[in-house]
């Protein structure tokens, strides 16, 4: 498991951003949670899943009014020659 947050502009809050302010979505806070499993079959064979629910902070733009379906899911199958 993981999470993280990246908020690229700490000197305005999410709720003052808009293009009044000459902010843009660049500047908007997200925070991602991210889990997943690992299968190893035999010596050779591993699958993987991983999904990252992310999760951008509320503003003033449009489109970046709630939270944008963006969420991420990762599927592998490696094989070792």
């Amino acid at each position: 498991m993981a999470y993280d947050v990246y908020d690229p502009n700490t000197n305005i809050t999410e709720k003052d951003i808009n293009l009044a302010n000459k902010t843009t979505i660049g500047d908007i806070k997200y925070s991602t949670f991210g889990y997943g499993i690992i299968y190893q079959v035999n010596p050779r064979i591993k699958f993987t899943l991983y999904n990252e629910n992310i999760t951008n902070h509320s503003t003033q733009i449009t489109n970046y009014n709630q939270d944008v379906k963006d969420d991420v899911f990762t599927a592998r199958l490696q094989y070792r020659w």
